[in-house]
């Protein structure tokens, strides 16, 4: 369906994509938004755009209406899989039944799997944004390696849907257990990232906080002393597990801050709520999730899992989500780099098998997302397609965070069979149309551009971010990196001005750059020819 927003609509929507949306850098990556429409005269209005593509474009996005098919089928996924809960209704209004096309090669369960899958891909994959899926997959293809895929939707309601199982067509494996995909969640909104240095040996904190009922501390002791064995094995390498039990939240501060932990574990009984849900550490202790965000970021933790179904599921009022309420999208929107939360209940056999692939794959020094696609393939080994355990494990990741747990094995120097050929540089300078004797000039590959003193170019306007902006220099050209809250305003020769959020685009010589308002200084890029 073509577009047919107004500017207002859409540079709303836009809008709230605020923060820094760099490419990470061993994977061509894109970032697929969803948001809806409040102020559109139809009902159940969305617009859909690509973001942070791995190629040079315009902005692309589709215009599209809720599909009651869907629906229907999400509903009658929820009564195969999910019978003992109540339905989750992603919009409002009268669903009839499904009817499913009898299929005597595939039990209903199967059925039932592939065909929500395919509906979900196709109905988020349309026009203009399947031809960036299929174009960032030729690039990541071109470039033999994986796509990193995130989706960032916005629509609270939506968020319970097992955006996990989505498959382009039936036969076809479902997005999250592609090995040349690594498939995650994203949301826009997020304090920036303070990462600590990684190291090569894999630090996990176990907490057993109070469990759901009395009868289940045993249990939870029991799990992580199961954990903490199999961590011990040969086949993990240098990994150290510790299990706290039960603590108070300095004691959680404390202990976190004596190691370098990458992994932090948490079991035991938790609720959402206000501000990230809450969990309980003890009898008498209990944390927002506002307030554990504050003690994780201050350790350096990489990764933080819960083994539990309510940290994914956003606080409901009056049968409407709230936005940004699940404890995994606080968490992230506070800087936390990685999150996953199960979206139901997982069984303790479920939960060891995952969590012990997880662990191997990082000892591997594998990235988070592709961490998570191994130990989500492992789960479909033991349990089978037709059964949900798979499709429990939701992973949020900060759109900055590249998902390294532990420092990268091509570290290690080697020396070249043959020597490289290293790129030829060109000079260009960047000159204040306003001042004249504002100019810089260059010859290096990359530069960075904002308000903080450590960049090549500081500009000191309130409008531009710290980290606004950076010029690139390949072989094919230069191009310009948006990083900002507000975007980047260019002219390329001979055209208006656009806005660029987010993204990167060729630059051209003799283009104009205002960072982050119209009435910001403007510049002039010029590019001396090699």
């Amino acid at each position: 369906m073509n577009l047919l927003l107004n500017d207002i609509n859409w540079k709303s929507a836009q809008s709230q994509f605020s923060l820094s949306m760099s490419q990470p850098p061993d994977f061509p990556s894109l970032q697929v938004v969803c948001d809806r429409l409040n102020n559109s005269p139809e009902e159940h209005h969305f617009v859909i755009w690509a973001a942070a593509t791995p190629f040079v474009r315009g902005v692309e996005k589709e215009d599209i209406l809720w599909d009651e098919e869907l629906s229907r089928i999400w509903l009658a996924w929820q009564a195969i899989f999910t019978p003992h809960q109540t339905p989750h209704y992603p919009i409002t209004g009268e669903v009839q039944s499904v009817e499913l096309v009898p299929d005597p090669n595939a039990s209903i369960s199967g059925r039932l799997m592939q065909g929500l899958g395919v509906q979900m891909w196709q109905w988020l994959f349309q026009g203009a944004i399947a031809e960036s899926f299929a174009r960032a997959e030729g690039v990541a293809l071109g470039q033999k390696e994986a796509l990193r895929l995130r989706i960032d939707v916005r629509d609270p309601n939506l968020l319970p849907l097992p955006w996990e199982i989505m498959q382009q067509e039936m036969g076809k494996q479902a997005v999250s257990l592609n090995p040349q995909v690594f498939f995650s969640r994203t949301i826009g909104d997020v304090a920036p990232l303070n990462l600590q240095s990684t190291g090569r040996s894999l630090n996990i904190l176990l907490v057993l906080g109070a469990p759901e009922n009395g009868n289940d501390s045993l249990d939870l002791k029991t799990e992580a002393e199961r954990l903490q064995n199999i961590w011990q094995t040969k086949s993990f390498g240098q990994v150290q597990g510790d299990i706290l039990i039960q603590p108070t939240p300095s004691e959680l501060a404390e202990t976190l801050s004596s190691k370098n932990y990458q992994l932090f574990f948490y079991s035991g009984h938790g609720e959402p709520a206000a501000d990230g849900g809450q969990i309980f550490l003890n009898d008498a202790d209990k944390l927002n999730g506002k307030e554990l965000a504050q003690i994780l970021t201050q350790s350096g933790i990489r990764l933080t899992v819960f083994n539990s179904c309510w940290g994914a599921k956003s606080l409901q009022q009056n049968h409407q989500a709230i936005a940004t309420s699940s404890l995994t999208e606080v968490l992230i929107h506070h800087g936390l780099p990685s999150v996953l939360a199960m979206r139901d209940p997982i069984s303790d056999d479920e939960a060891i098998a995952f969590i012990t692939s997880l662990s191997q794959a990082f000892c591997k020094h594998k990235p988070v997302d592709e961490s998570v696609a191994i130990a989500r393939q492992n789960l479909l080994a033991q349990f089978k397609f037709n059964s949900p355990a798979w499709t429990l494990p939701i992973l949020y990741m900060h759109p900055e965070f590249d998902g390294q747990i532990l420092s990268k094995l091509s570290s290690i120097t080697e020396l070249p069979t043959r020597l490289p050929t290293p790129i030829k540089t060109q000079t260009f300078t960047l000159s204040s149309c306003d001042d004249p004797e504002r100019e810089w000039t260059f010859s290096s590959k990359l530069i960075r551009i904002g308000r903080r003193s450590e960049n090549d170019v500081t500009i000191e306007e309130p409008w531009v971010s710290k980290e606004h902006a950076e010029i690139i220099q390949r072989e094919e050209g230069f191009f310009i990196r948006d990083r900002s809250r507000f975007g980047t305003l260019i002219s390329l020769p001979n055209q208006d001005w656009q806005n660029i959020h987010q993204e990167e685009i060729l630059l051209l010589s003799n283009s104009h750059i205002r960072l982050g308002s119209e009435q910001g200084e403007t510049f002039k890029f010029s590019a001396k020819k090699a």
